[in-house]
């Protein structure tokens, strides 16, 4: 039997109608978007949860940055030890040759490479400014250029212009550490020992370019000690280095994992699951279609088409 549609089927088709489209807008804008919800208010009891999550996220990704950045410069200054330490080892080792062949061939030589190396090393840039200055960085903090110079300054110590400022940094909430070094930190010990070689070589007794005479090798035999010890405390601080990167290295790792754990958090809250959202455009487009083909027929349908 053929029904003539009331007033109120009509309204009720279209109100469903209306409630289609609704959710169709809602599941595209969350395919487009990828979360859930378009602001906090949609979100509901869960929206204070996630602002706090997201407001450690952010500390958590201020540390994480300042960490990283604090393991660059510490992986650049472990290769500059690691020469500094070298050349330590190095300048030793050549005043070892020395007492064991009698002879002092080549050993001034050396000396003033050293002296080189340790120059340059100490005078490296990082990201445009010195990094061994201290808050000078954009002054050199070994202010001379040859070993002539060094041997005329009144002291090794004296060749530095570095201030006494040593970087740090906040690389956790509760790991603050000072990780900058200082040129004259790092070189005085073994610009002192190249100079007292370079004065000595100068001096009445030198110069050291063949024999040793027995006042030479008394000389070099007591500077042993000095430069065993100028060794040692140079892979001291390659050692010192190496525990505070291990340091950023467990703060980064710590770091990361809560990242992930508040990614993970997060994302329960405000993304949306995109193959659940499409199913449900899907099946709302097919709702759709239905619906309008109903009320079609309805409007088609009328009273006064029985009464003619």
């Amino acid at each position: 039997m053929t029904r003539v549609p009331t007033s109120a089927q009509s309204t009720l088709l279209l109100s469903e109608f209306a409630r289609i489209q609704e959710r169709m807008f809602n599941a595209q804008q969350q395919i487009s978007t990828g979360k859930k919800a378009q602001t906090y208010q949609e979100i509901g009891p869960d929206a204070a949860g996630l602002l706090a999550a997201k407001a450690v996220q952010s500390r958590i990704a201020q540390y994480t940055s300042v960490a990283e950045d604090v393991g660059s410069r510490l992986e650049i200054q472990n290769l500059h030890l690691e020469s500094l330490a070298d050349s330590g080892a190095q300048l030793r080792q050549a005043v070892t040759e020395a007492l064991s062949t009698g002879k002092s061939i080549g050993l001034m030589e050396q000396v003033r490479s050293l002296f080189d190396t340790a120059a340059s090393v100490l005078n490296s840039t990082y990201q445009g400014q010195y990094l061994y200055a201290g808050t000078r960085s954009d002054v050199p903090p070994v202010g001379i250029s040859d070993f002539a110079s060094l041997l005329a300054a009144p002291g090794a110590s004296a060749i530095f212009g570095n201030d006494g400022v040593k970087a740090s940094a906040l690389i956790d909430e509760s790991l603050p550490m000072s990780y900058g070094l200082l040129a004259s930190d790092l070189g005085t010990e073994l610009m002192d020992a190249l100079r007292r070689i370079g004065a000595y070589d100068a001096g009445a007794n030198g110069p050291l370019t063949g024999d040793l005479t027995p006042t030479q090798q008394a000389y070099l035999e007591s500077e042993l000690p000095n430069l065993k010890q100028l060794a040692d405390n140079l892979t001291a601080l390659v050692s010192e280095n190496g525990l505070r990167q291990q340091q950023v290295d467990r703060a980064l790792a710590s770091q990361r994992d809560t990242g992930t754990v508040l990614a993970g958090f997060i994302a329960d809250i405000e993304d949306t699951d995109l193959a659940e959202a499409i199913t449900r455009l899907q099946n709302d487009q097919i709702s759709l279609e239905a619906a309008t083909r109903v009320f079609g027929t309805l409007q088609q349908s009328s009273l006064l088409n029985f009464l003619q």
